[in-house]
């Protein structure tokens, strides 16, 4: 973003570090996907994509290139551990299991002898030694409790990350610094003719056409997802006229947002299991941006059979993307944690999750977010005990 929009800041890796482990975060979740994408891959998805709709089937046509299936982590076909998904667009608690989780594919992990899983069991501080991490402490069911470990890898998300090193005394500038997520905007638009809603999942198709650009040099880049579900948006998602119930567009338009540096997690006088997080309005960078959506849709839909469009004019609260707390770079004065997500003072701990972005984008962050585990992972094998 800094070197070819002059805003934000770059990061330390680039998309062909991080390819491969893309590809295999993918296998891992069996990740459904449409056979073009607005972006670089190295291959095809490991899972057909969903049905899209009569309507997004109609964008696809009008914006070729730019408007694809959702990839989503939700079976398109049926693995060995999730059957596949029941298309009734009900996905923010699989009613059927069809959905990714860590138990549905991963949890033969936790039948392996050498891994011990602890519920009910907080961390506290990690402990360490000569600037050497030689555990943890943590408290289960109100009794406190230490593990020794030679590797300590924190993997709670950018609010409670930063707050567990925060209360270790692993204090740094930047940590807890520059929390951030992306901002959205709901719109129905009713077109004469289609009909909505027969897609496969709740979110069906992502559109690319205000993403990337010279623009973002002054406001931010927007990435357009369709969503399939009537109750998915504060708009009224059907339309009350005979015969064209289902004759209505139901989008989100979400932006990047900039990380700021008066947003941050901080230690609680009050309450030390909880942190105090500051996080005040969006940017300007952003709301450039959502200022300027009403003539973007205009453009957008002008050549298309619409009746009618509506903007909601409460951004959502939240995106439920926690970014940043934890910033990742190559320079210990201007980051908390290296290129592969290691401490830069402490050097067998592992901070991962998206706190490690130094910026964020339009787009959902749990891929990378997956990928970068890998990363890490590897780069620590490969590495070995002694590194």
């Amino acid at each position: 973003m800094q070197t070819r929009y002059g805003v934000g800041r770059d990061w330390p890796i680039t998309y062909d570090d991080l390819e491969a482990y893309y590809d295999a975060a993918e296998r891992l979740l069996m990740v459904s996907g449409p056979d073009e994408t607005a972006f670089p891959r190295r291959g095809p998805y490991p899972q057909p994509p969903h049905r899209l709709s009569d309507m997004d089937r109609l964008l696809a046509r009008t914006f070729p290139g730019l408007y694809h299936a959702q990839p989503t982590a939700r079976a398109r076909e049926k693995t060995a551990n999730r059957p596949a998904c029941c298309t009734t667009g009900t996905c923010t608690i699989c009613p059927v299991n069809a959905k990714f989780t860590v138990l549905n594919e991963l949890s033969h992990l936790y039948a392996d002898p050498r891994v011990t899983l602890l519920t009910e069991a907080t961390v506290e501080t990690v402990e360490t030694t000569g600037g050497v991490a030689s555990g943890v402490t943590y408290n289960r069911k109100g009794a406190a409790a230490s593990a020794t470990a030679d590797l300590v890898a924190l993997g709670a998300n950018a609010l409670f990350n930063p707050l567990i090193l925060l209360r270790s005394g692993l204090d740094h500038p930047l940590l807890g610094r520059r929390l951030h997520e992306q901002v959205s905007v709901g719109a129905v638009i009713d077109l004469d003719g289609p009909d909505n809603y027969n897609g496969s999942t709740s979110i069906t198709a992502n559109g690319y056409m205000l993403y990337d650009g010279d623009h973002r040099r002054q406001r931010a880049a927007c990435l357009i997802e369709s969503l399939n579900t009537p109750h998915a948006s504060n708009l009224p998602a059907l339309r009350n006229e005979r015969g064209q119930w289902r004759q209505r567009l139901v989008l989100k338009f979400i932006f990047e947002d900039m990380p700021d540096e008066a947003n941050g997690v901080a230690l609680n006088p009050d309450d030390p299991a909880r942190p105090v997080v500051s996080h005040g309005p969006r940017s300007d960078y952003a709301q450039r941006s959502i200022d300027a959506l009403p003539g973007l849709i205009d453009d957008l839909f002008r050549d298309l059979p619409v009746t009618h469009i509506a903007i909601d004019p409460r951004p959502a609260t939240s995106e439920g993307h926690i970014l940043g707390t934890t910033v990742m770079g190559d320079d210990p004065a201007t980051s908390v944690i290296d290129r592969h997500l290691i401490h830069h003072t402490v050097r067998n701990l592992v901070v991962l999750g998206s706190g490690a972005y130094p910026a964020g984008s339009p787009t959902n962050p749990t891929l990378t977010l997956c990928a970068l585990s890998l990363w890490a992972g590897e780069y620590l094998f490969a590495r070995g005990p002694e590194g």
